[in-house]
């Protein structure tokens, strides 16, 4: 389907013919960010727990 996109929407146009591309694209970059915020988020976690607590 992708390779026929451009026969299919009747568009020259190639941002047009070039959004099939653009969702495995934004898929990509929405996990590569959720991977690098959830490894953030559970180091921050081990520091707080691991950080020492001062009793008086």
């Amino acid at each position: 389907m992708i390779a026929n996109y451009p026969t299919l929407t009747g568009s020259r146009l190639t941002w047009v013919n070039a959004l099939p591309w653009a969702l495995p694209a934004a898929a990509a970059v929405g996990a590569i960010a959720a991977g690098s915020r959830s490894v953030g988020a559970a180091s921050a976690v081990d520091r707080a727990e691991t950080a020492p607590t001062r009793t008086t």
